[in-house]
């Protein structure tokens, strides 16, 4: 039988992210400026039918808990132009969400795409429902994290090299404090869990030790359970600003992978680190599931300025703390009050060796 067409009008995928290069973003984040975030969405659609067929698509936001409360309509009846040819794919473009429709003083956000074609797709024969892939949806945050990954690893990616370093770029639009890294170590060819690891959060990528915000030594990875499964590594509050980079230095020779979702690609935001230099990726195409969460920036009671401005890190310290921020003078006293570090004003980042006090 050479006959390979089918009276069926299919999408063949979610839709895509309706944040630049996230699934996932900070609400304090986003809240900044919604509209570097905001991006139009995509879907494809294909027919297998050999000949012309006119569609039409539905893109509505709701709220993920309440599946009732439309907070946007997209798309509605928008007609596909021009009409799909048989056997043909098409990729349609769905509007941007009006950010005017968010709550955004809510602390966590939470929004599902439902996507929908009409395409006069019927039940063949009683037996095939062909309207059954005429229907999708996707879920996004605005929460406390940022994810680049759509939560299912199609691979896994990661360096075969003891010592070896990677790390995953985050750019802010404020700064933040994170306290929480998620990480999905999958098993791949080998049972990951056991395996050593140092875990590393940088400013920059650099030989300079003032560059290394945090690093947590003697770590594990940690057996899993289920599919695309995330281990947690809980941090002390570190200080964030622009730029930053999560990631680690391997205990193994063997493959160490993290969990890689291909369909989304933030390649240039992976680094590695084998011989000494650090190397941007340029081979492989796809998101680290590595997600970075934040907690709150401004106790109450306090303002941001104070805050923010001077901020000193890591804490706790096995020794060496930086203080960055604008100040006129910085005095370090014991419980006597004697006088241990005096240094005058500052508008940069400056860095204390305290191992040798008590």
């Amino acid at each position: 039988n050479n006959d390979l067409a089918y009276l069926d009008r299919a999408i063949t995928h979610p839709p895509d992210y309706i944040y630049n290069g996230y699934s996932a973003v900070p609400v304090d984040q986003f809240r900044t400026d919604p509209d570097k975030f905001l991006i139009p969405s995509k879907v494809d659609i294909y027919n297998l039918d050999n000949l012309l067929q006119p569609i039409e698509y539905t893109a509505i936001i709701r709220d993920t808990f309440d599946k009732n409360r439309i907070l946007d309509t997209l798309n509605f009846n928008t007609e596909v132009n021009p009409p799909l040819q048989g056997f043909q794919r098409r990729t349609l473009n769905i509007n941007e969400l009006d950010a005017d429709k968010l709550d955004l003083t809510s602390d966590s956000i939470f929004l599902t795409m439902d996507f929908y074609i009409s395409s006069g797709d019927t039940i063949s024969e009683g037996v095939i429902d062909y309207r059954v892939n005429d229907t999708t949806s996707f879920d996004y945050a605005l929460t406390n994290y940022f994810a680049t990954d759509d939560g299912t690893a199609e691979f896994g990616l990661g360096l075969e090299q003891l010592d070896g370093q990677l790390a995953y770029m985050f750019v802010m639009e404020e700064p933040d404090i994170i306290n929480r890294v998620d990480i999905h170590f999958p098993n791949i060819g080998r049972d990951q869990a056991g395996t050593a690891f140092s875990f590393r959060v940088w400013r920059r990528l650099t030989d300079n030790p003032d560059d290394l915000l945090f690093e947590r030594q003697d770590m594990a990875i940690t057996p899993i359970t289920s599919f695309n499964e995330f281990q947690t590594i809980t941090l002390s509050d570190i200080y964030v600003t622009d730029t930053f980079y999560v990631g680690y230095e391997q205990r193994t020779n063997a493959l160490m992978a993290v969990g890689f979702e291909k369909k989304h690609d933030a390649g240039e935001r992976i680094f590695y680190n084998v011989l000494g230099e650090w190397i941007p990726n340029t081979d492989y195409q796809g998101s680290l599931m590595i997600r970075p969460y934040f907690g709150d920036r401004e106790p109450t009671g306090i303002n941001e300025e104070s805050v923010l401005k001077p901020k000193i890190y890591p804490n706790p310290t096995n020794g060496i703390i930086h203080v960055e921020g604008n100040f006129d003078r910085l005095t370090l006293y014991d419980l006597l009050g004697n006088v241990l570090i005096d240094t005058g004003e500052s508008d940069d980042v400056i860095r204390f060796d305290l191992s040798s006090f008590k």
